[in-house]
């Protein structure tokens, strides 16, 4: 080998990679990760773009949440749902605007992350303009693959429900959704300004 000029050797250093599973890339096979902290780092970061939850900027979250007079019930649930002690796959958090419904939903997302679980955003009217799109002729995907994009993931966060133009189509499909989320047992929570009343 050579020398440098201090006498040391300058034969250039192979390590072996650090973790014998992955080889230090983080991945197994195609979405599956390692358990090696590469691996874990990579999950979480596929999971929080896939999760596209509000305020990356500002997270809501329990620690953060500030009770109301009244909201007591409503936090008590979603945590209960969070931590997977709720025997129901389906919560309803329902009010007036300012009641923390949409805080109280995006903590339950963030709380699932942080355990590794996969969960999907989205504004009920954003999901409807989704579907529309699909029948367009420059559409990329179908209705169905628009569709399954809510309809798969095992934790759906349905946010303000009812705030869109209602219409036969609209309600169909909503109701389309949630029913079928609900009868193959996924998680679902909608947060909706309509009262207990207008969802009967």
């Amino acid at each position: 080998s050579e020398s440098g000029t201090n006498g040391e050797s300058t034969t250039p250093k192979f390590s072996l990679p650090v973790c014998p599973l992955c080889k230090d890339t983080g991945a197994i096979r195609s979405l599956s990760y390692c358990t090696c902290p590469k691996g874990q780092a990579a999950k979480d970061k596929h999971l929080q773009a896939y999760a596209h939850l509000p305020n990356s900027a500002s997270p809501r979250t329990f620690e953060t949440f500030q009770p109301q007079p009244g909201s007591q019930k409503a936090l008590d649930a979603a945590l209960n749902f969070a931590r997977g002690s709720a025997s129901n796959a389906a919560l309803t958090l329902y009010g007036p605007n300012g009641t923390g419904k949409s805080h109280l939903m995006e903590a339950i997302g963030r709380f699932m992350l942080s355990e590794g679980r996969w969960v999907k955003y989205v504004v009920s009217a954003d999901l409807l303009d989704e579907l529309r799109a699909s029948y367009g002729d420059d559409a990329t995907l179908s209705f169905e693959r628009v569709y399954e994009k809510y309809s798969l993931p095992p934790v759906l966060l349905l946010d303000d429900l009812g705030v869109e133009k209602p219409s036969e189509w609209a309600v169909e499909k909503l109701t389309r959704l949630v029913d079928e989320r609900y009868r193959e047992g996924r998680q679902i929570v909608v947060a909706t300004n309509l009262s207990e009343n207008m969802m009967a």
